[in-house]
């Protein structure tokens, strides 16, 4: 797209349900639009979605068997992923239509939880994802290792 602001600005939230996804730019993008963003509780997901949020994780509970069955093509995926709720890797799966169906519906019916899942979403941008926020955590840590002696 040519023009991701208009993009980003005809849409209520994000649904990214990916099979595998260590580290997402879509999502900051989206929360910097103000987008509450619904995601698959997989590989760093996790990281990029405030705690508060964690609700909007979707666990993935399906087999890839009935991926296929739904239509998905036949492109090779990768043999495993993180799964943060265990903490080790695990065969991919995917979350269920109607796991997504009913998280949107939540989360679109209560006005208050919609509003506050978007104020959080710009609150995180601006608080972890901004250059000098960022920068700012790698300071930090340099300074530390140099402290500690790590870095000889």
């Amino acid at each position: 797209l040519a023009e991701m602001n208009g993009f980003y600005q005809d849409m209520h939230l994000l649904l990214h349900t990916a099979l595998r996804e260590p580290c997402a730019n879509v999502v900051p993008e989206a929360h910097a639009h103000g987008l509450p963003c619904l995601a698959t509780r997989i590989d760093g997901m996790p990281e990029l979605l405030p705690a508060a949020s964690h609700k909007l994780l979707l666990e993935p509970t399906q087999d890839l068997d009935a991926y296929q069955e739904l239509g998905a093509s036949g492109c090779p995926l990768a043999p495993w992923v993180f799964d943060p709720a265990s903490d080790t890797l695990a065969k991919p799966r995917f979350v269920a239509p109607t796991a997504c169906a009913e998280a949107i519906l939540e989360l679109l019916s209560t006005g208050d939880a919609y509003e506050q899942a978007s104020i959080r979403a710009v609150k995180l941008v601006r608080d972890e994802f901004l250059p000098e926020t960022a920068m700012g955590r790698a300071i930090r840590v340099l300074d530390n290792i140099v402290k500690e002696g790590r870095g000889n």
